[in-house]
């Protein structure tokens, strides 16, 4: 079984149990970002049965114009919930209504699958001046380790009742307050993280702006974890847990036998010899100095490795970037963002679109991962 089948094999179990902030690092640095949207993303939508309730409002677009979200989604279990009309927004799905008017009339909306959420505003809601400035830059925000001992700046202890200032979340949930808080550490690139086997968040530092809405962002994967609505993830759990060992030990080989051809090619430039073959690969064609190029790689007695590792690596490549993409489609991912974009509503934009007509990810397209009793988060 050569490298490509076997990692095809491996792409769907779930990786091997590591460090949460190890495995976090793989996907969660992209939480704050939102896939693409284009005219098939809206065609999917508008397609898709389960979607129909949606209406003309765009995926991704207030009717205002504007992107963006509402607040933090709540559930039944919430303190504030409004239980009435929960029984009668069910009440008017029964009969037929549409999911956008059983919201006007209720404030109540079913997540794609099937649980009910309302919104709690965060437009009020401000990250505390307690936390440290970056000592590198006093415009960003930091979270340094062993933050307020041993010298060092912030407070011990640090929750998310003293990070974020939500009272209307903390009403509906009390216990997020109590939520403890520490900074991502080493793990450069990784913007936040919600262990919620450990009931911790983990928060990185920068513009106060982007920090307030990454921790919404986890914020609500806290929700997630209190209502059992579908979770979000990380790309580790599309990726088998030998990927990282394989790509290190592929990356190590394609350089020792660069080296070689280096060494017997003085002129020989991978970036020329990869361009070159993406350009052949798609058809288009090449200079005479990329054609030079591959000749002397095609010609050199180690260019059958070369191409063979090469391969490989690009086929790990698409698998990562495979895994990343299911990642995005995992429902509490989409939810998640969905907070992001909407925090800054004002109750006029709120009330003018659904807020799950805003979905990224088609509702038909999500992965629902929601756990059972007994499951590892």
């Amino acid at each position: 079984m050569d490298l490509n089948e076997q990692l095809k094999g491996w792409l769907m179990q779930q990786a091997q149990p590591g460090s949460f902030l190890d495995k976090a690092g793989l996907g969660l640095a992209q939480a704050g970002q939102t896939i693409g949207q284009d005219a098939a993303a809206g065609a999917a939508i508008m397609n898709d049965p389960r979607n129909s309730w949606i209406g003309m409002n765009p995926v991704g677009k207030a009717v205002g114009g504007g992107l963006g979200l509402v607040g933090m989604l709540a559930g039944p279990l919430s303190k504030t919930a409004n239980l009435a009309a929960l029984k009668e927004a069910q009440s008017l799905l029964g009969t037929g209504e549409r999911m956008g008017d059983i919201w006007k009339k209720t404030g109540w909306f079913q997540g794609p699958e099937g649980g009910w959420r309302y919104e709690i505003p965060d437009k009020a809601a401000s990250l505390i001046d307690n936390i440290p400035k970056s000592s590198y830059d006093a415009n960003r925000l930091s979270f340094p380790m062993m933050e307020g001992l041993y010298k060092q700046p912030g407070i011990p202890n640090r929750t998310l009742g003293l990070t974020l200032d939500h009272p209307e979340l903390y009403k509906a949930y009390p216990e997020l307050q109590s939520i403890p808080v520490q900074g991502t550490g080493l793990n450069v690139g990784l913007l936040g993280a919600y262990d919620e086997e450990a009931k911790k968040m983990f928060l990185a530092g920068g513009f106060p702006e982007n920090v307030r809405s990454t921790t919404l962002h986890e914020a609500q994967h806290a929700i997630q974890g209190i209502e059992n609505t579908p979770r979000g993830g990380n790309t580790s759990m599309f990726l088998p847990s030998e990927l990282l060992k394989t790509r290190d030990e592929i990356s190590q080989s394609l350089q020792a036998i660069q080296d070689v051809i280096q060494k017997d090619i003085p002129s020989f430039n991978y970036f020329t010899v990869y361009g070159a073959l993406n350009k052949q690969a798609r058809g288009k064609g090449l200079y005479d100095y990329e054609k030079h190029a591959l000749d002397l790689v095609n010609n050199h007695p180690k260019s059958a490795e070369f191409y063979e590792l090469l391969n490989k690596r690009i086929q790990l490549n698409n698998l990562e970037e495979e895994a990343g993409k299911q990642y995005r489609a995992l429902a509490g991912e989409v939810e998640a963002r969905l907070v992001q974009k909407r925090a800054d509503y004002s109750d006029e934009m709120r009330g003018m679109a659904l807020p799950s007509s805003q979905y990224d990810v088609p509702p038909a397209q999500q992965i629902i991962r929601i756990l059972k009793k007994g499951d590892t988060p």
